[in-house]
């Protein structure tokens, strides 16, 4: 690792220090940390969860690049954090088709879920265009894989799931306002699930 990594592992982690504390990138871990900043987006009508033909894949993409563009804008940088699961404490690097062609994935912590299963993040940094993260969306939409992204500028998180995103703000302000642009996307649930 360049100094120049470590530097940026290093903003990183403070950054989310400040903001998210000892949270996890996990959707629902933030949801109930931070629930006056936090709002959900369901990427298909009436809430369906999988797509399951090529026009509801498509639609699905379409929300998830319609919002993370509203959250980032064209062209500035994000952190990427994939997860991965292992029985081991020492982490298998994520497969490569999840690389999004970036050489280096750098661990920034791993945590216990229970006895058996380790949880491992992997952070590298990218510049936001729309449709880059398709591919790893694709594996959302199919339960295969977990990430999140989240900005150091912008101050946000969006974690996406498997049948749409959870979105965490700087301010309840903002949320309030973001949550209203989306009033279409969000689920008719009382608490917003």
């Amino acid at each position: 690792m360049t100094r120049g990594e470590i530097l940026k592992v290093e903003e990183f982690r403070n950054h989310w220090q400040t903001l998210y504390g000892d949270t996890l990138p996990l959707g629902h871990r933030l949801r109930h940390a931070f629930p006056n900043r936090w709002f959900r987006i369901h990427t298909l009508p009436e809430s369906k969860r999988y797509p399951e033909n090529p026009a509801e894949t498509t639609e699905i993409l379409r929300r998830h690049n319609t919002i993370i563009s509203d959250l980032l804008e064209p062209n500035n940088e994000f952190t990427l954090i994939l997860m991965t699961f292992s029985t081991q404490e020492k982490p298998e690097r994520p497969d490569a088709q999840f690389s999004l062609e970036h050489p280096e994935k750098l661990e920034w912590l791993r945590t216990d879920l229970d006895d058996e299963i380790y949880l491992h993040f992997w952070i590298s940094w990218h510049v936001w265009q729309p449709g880059m993260l398709d591919d790893l969306l694709r594996h959302v939409m199919n339960d295969s894989l977990r990430f999140a992204i989240s900005s150091v500028q912008k101050k946000c998180v969006y974690a996406p799931y498997d049948g749409g995103a959870d979105v965490i703000l700087e301010l309840p302000e903002q949320r309030n306002t973001m949550r209203g642009q989306y009033s279409s996307w969000l689920s008719k649930h009382p608490q917003g699930l």
